[in-house]
């Protein structure tokens, strides 16, 4: 599996899950009150969404379901950007990363989409999960 490939299916992933709990156009999350470890969370309706389950209310509260599917919304807009010039359609290198500093002359500052920075950066977001590639969290080469 590619980096590029790697991404796509954790955004759809991602966005899937979250579609499955909340719809397509989740409310943020927020305390029902200032507990920390507690609490009640509620979407901006106020209806409680979850209540209490040991987990620091502060954290669920910055991780609903709105906060998740922003990331994986915007993962997708870098691979807008950071692909490979082939699924641009342009035969010069390739493999090389469209979004890395092309000149108009068809030169690209990184030759293998592999070692895009901004997609290595993407993908620590899913770096337990089975499909990563521990490659992606090396230095690029040069």
């Amino acid at each position: 599996m590619s980096l590029v490939e790697f991404l796509r299916a954790r955004t759809a992933e991602t966005l899937d899950r979250t579609n499955e709990v909340v719809g397509r156009n989740p409310v943020p999350w927020r305390r029902q009150d200032d507990s920390f470890r507690s609490g009640v969370i509620v979407d901006s309706r106020g209806w409680a969404v979850l209540s209490g389950g040991g987990l620091p209310a502060r954290y669920v509260e910055d991780w609903g379901p709105a906060r998740v599917q922003a990331v994986a919304l915007a993962v997708e807009a870098l691979l807008r950007e950071h692909h490979s010039a082939a699924d641009a359609g342009r035969l010069t290198d390739p493999a090389a990363c469209v979004g890395c500093g092309a000149t108009f002359q068809e030169e690209y500052a990184v030759l293998d989409v592999e070692d895009c920075p901004v997609l290595r950066a993407a993908a620590r977001i899913w770096d337990d999960h089975p499909d990563h590639d521990s490659r992606w969290s090396a230095p690029a080469s040069a």
